[in-house]
């Protein structure tokens, strides 16, 4: 009986997270949103997403373009590069509107490894 303790506490504790407000913002650039500020709330199985998207350039820099904001169910941290784009998904829950990128946390550019 000991052994399903564990499990049953874990299942509780999913439906005690507190929802976490996120940011909704179709077009952000460099601390600016241009399509206008929004929020979602982020439920069980849900976090705040900042996906940001780069143009990657003739020489290999992939130069930031543009952040989308919002709410995602099954949201995994990605970095998904093509030829031509980079895709960098960002997932966090932390904390309300913790998916507002100030600061540092978008790079200028990015220059892609070996």
């Amino acid at each position: 009986m000991l052994t399903n303790g564990p499990f049953v506490l874990l299942c509780h504790y999913t439906f005690l997270l507190k929802p976490t407000k996120c940011n909704v913002c179709s077009l952000f650039h460099i601390g600016f949103c241009y399509s206008g500020m929004k929020s979602c709330t982020a439920s069980t199985g849900q976090h705040c997403v900042t996906k940001n998207y780069f143009i990657i350039q003739n020489s290999g820099l992939a130069l930031y373009h543009y952040s989308k904001l919002g709410c995602k169910t099954d949201c995994e941290n990605e970095d998904i590069t093509s030829k031509r784009e980079r895709l960098e998904i960002l997932c966090c829950r932390d904390k309300d509107y913790c998916n507002m990128p100030f600061g540092s946390q978008i790079p200028s550019y990015y220059e892609p490894g070996p």
